[in-house]
């Protein structure tokens, strides 16, 4: 068998001096010095942060600790809140008035063709999605029709879809701008943005980075990756202690545990989110640890 070295390997070995004299000339080692230090620099240049099959799994049971206070994911869950949101339904809060609701149904139809739910909901819903309207007027009898739905896992995959395109996939992409290398720090973003949302609203994800980056000194990078995130929470608990929103003043106060868990779990070096955890946002402990 040939064994070929790497580029790195081969400045090794050029550049040990230590022990034999150089195979390249004294004029050219400069350059060739150069070159290797170079090599070295993307030899430690790190992968973009990613979640394996069990840290969706972790994420999946700690996000629905933190907003249902189970680790079951609850995919029949449907509930009004009497605010700008209509029904929140499913793993995700998924919103009637915002279109989160809207797509679930739309890609679950794709999926299985014309059923109960989406003949009596879809045309509704596409509707409250393009007006922002949080009315319920119209949606007489969607929560059963959403739980008995929920019975079915293609439906339970749709949830999943649109979680990981609403939320996951954009909290990843947000970590790997800001430079965070970890797991734990992919859950903060993602556990932020599902309750503060990623707009421009003073209470929103945007401007709390903002606010982070100028509590901690700098971005990533220029302060620690866990000196950020704690100021990332810090900011964060600040505003559901007072939200500029009035809308959010009844109900964010009582939310506070999600950020003392998050912020928990980055005092411990929870960093690559292996189970088990154990969290209680709201006083009761609730055990992450999934199977396959």
């Amino acid at each position: 068998m040939v064994y070929r070295l790497s580029p790195l390997e081969w400045c090794v070995g050029y550049l040990d001096v230590r022990r034999r004299r150089p195979r390249v000339s004294w004029t050219a080692l400069p350059t060739v010095t150069a070159a290797c230090l170079v090599l070295a620099l993307l030899a430690g240049a790190h992968e973009p942060v990613g979640v394996d099959a069990e840290q969706r799994l972790v994420l999946s049971q700690l996000e629905s600790a933190l907003l249902h206070d189970t680790a079951q994911p609850q995919y029949a869950r449907a509930v009004r809140q009497f605010d700008s949101r209509g029904y929140l339904l499913g793993i995700g809060d998924f919103s009637t008035a915002n279109g989160e609701a809207f797509e679930v149904v739309q890609s679950y139809a794709a999926q299985v063709g014309p059923t109960p739910l989406s003949r009596r909901y879809l045309t509704v819903l596409a509707r409250l999605s393009a007006d922002q309207d949080p009315s319920v007027t119209d949606l007489a009898g969607l929560p059963a029709a959403w739980a008995q739905a929920s019975a079915d896992a293609r439906f339970r995959r749709a949830q999943d879809d649109v979680l990981e395109s609403r939320y996951l996939a954009p909290a990843l992409s947000l970590a790997r701008t800001l430079d965070i290398r970890t797991q734990l720090g992919v859950a903060i973003l993602l556990d932020s943005m599902l309750q503060h949302g990623n707009t421009d609203d003073v209470d929103s994800l945007p401007a709390l980075v903002r606010r982070a980056t100028h509590r901690a000194g700098g971005p990533p990078g220029t302060v620690t990756e866990r000196e950020w995130l704690a100021a990332l929470l810090r900011a964060r608990r600040a505003t559901l202690t007072s939200p500029a929103d009035l809308e959010h003043r009844d109900t964010w106060p009582y939310t506070v545990g999600r950020v003392d868990v998050l912020a928990a779990l980055l005092d411990g070096g929870h960093d690559t989110l292996r189970p088990p955890l154990t969290v209680a946002p709201y006083g009761t402990p609730r055990l992450i640890s999934p199977t396959f």
